[in-house]
């Protein structure tokens, strides 16, 4: 069997992603008065904008900003999709999470 350079690399994307990937996160919010003051990337799910920033994952709902209550990890290469979003970067302080994440 003949494998096309493209099929290569959707079967190595596809093992990186799950063999990297760690845990999945759930997450909940709490309403905050903080600042953003470095993104590192943006999306919409449905109405709110999440936002990637050093200290987690900030989320807007259209009249108010809430921050994450954990998992709180400095976010990068942030992109998000219909049901989730998909990153890179380090974990927070304290975290038993190796440095740096992977793709999460």
């Amino acid at each position: 069997m003949k494998l096309t350079k493209l099929t290569v690399l959707a079967i190595s994307s596809f093992i990186i992603m799950t063999g990297c990937s760690q845990t999945e996160k759930k997450f909940t919010y709490e309403k905050t008065d903080k600042k953003i003051d470095h993104v590192h990337g943006a999306g919409f799910l449905e109405n709110d904008l999440y936002v990637a920033t050093h200290e987690g994952i900030i989320k807007h709902d259209g009249q108010n900003w809430y921050t994450t209550t954990g998992n709180n990890h400095d976010y990068m290469g942030f992109t998000m999709t219909k049901d989730a979003f998909y990153s890179s970067g380090h974990p927070a302080e304290g975290s038993n999470l190796k440095d740096p994440l992977g793709l999460i």
